[in-house]
């Protein structure tokens, strides 16, 4: 007797089935291995993240979102992040339900049924409906404005700036890395000096971690798109 579909091909259905058509209504088409929105100066992205806890019989995933900048990686100098197509690669990102004060992301689970498939099929079917329909509501309820209000080169900038930790005791590589891209979004405005004055404040807060003439010597290449 046939057995019922794994969890795998299962969400792999209800992706292509339900979720793509539902992502294809807001300008969303699959590219590699993400739904891609292009929105003239950044790409939106949206995609199923499955959890590290995920096993063969037992499936979570949630929508994982994320704002590319086309030429941000040329910028600083990374070629591995010029093909980018995961979420979680963009300068800002995140994933439906995660928000202020640590909630977590919604997760939702994709499970396997033993049965003869003839037993069980009707109940899958609803069961994987379900979930369809909760991964569309945290993409349209939460994912989309998100991303709404970051339709721009310079909106991405200030979501950057707003979350910096601006009296950090410790300096930490997420907050160096944070002002290292907003300089380059600098540079891909055309704004020089605001650029020249966050690779300086880049500069000063690496010299907390560091011997000074390292760090000038590291960021002599970024600073190159100062003078230009």
């Amino acid at each position: 007797m046939r057995q019922a579909k794994q969890p795998a091909e299962r969400l792999t259905e209800l992706v292509r089935q339900r979720l793509a058509p539902a992502l294809a209504e807001h300008g969303f088409r699959r590219r590699s291995t993400a739904f891609v929105a292009d929105r003239g100066e950044v790409r939106w992205l949206v995609d199923v993240e499955l959890a590290p806890w995920s096993r063969p019989g037992s499936i979570s995933a949630t929508m994982a979102w994320g704002v590319h900048v086309p030429g941000l990686a040329s910028v600083l100098e990374d070629r591995a992040g010029v093909r980018v197509t995961r979420p979680w690669t963009c300068p800002v990102h995140g994933r439906a339900g995660e928000g202020a004060g640590d909630l977590a992301a919604s997760w939702h689970a994709v499970r396997a049924h033993w049965w003869p498939l003839d037993h069980v099929a009707p109940l899958i079917d609803v069961l994987d409906a379900r979930t369809a329909v909760a991964l569309i509501h945290d993409v349209t309820d939460d994912v989309l404005p998100h991303l709404g209000a970051l339709g721009s080169i310079a909106d991405v900038q200030a979501r950057l700036a707003r979350d910096l930790d601006r009296h950090p005791r410790t300096t930490s590589t997420s907050d160096l890395a944070a002002v290292r891209t907003i300089f380059a979004l600098s540079v891909l405005q055309g704004e020089r000096e605001n650029a020249r004055r966050w690779l300086d404040y880049l500069e000063a807060r690496s010299a907390r971690t560091m011997a000074p003439d390292l760090v000038a010597e590291r960021l002599a290449s970024l600073r190159q798109h100062c003078l230009t």
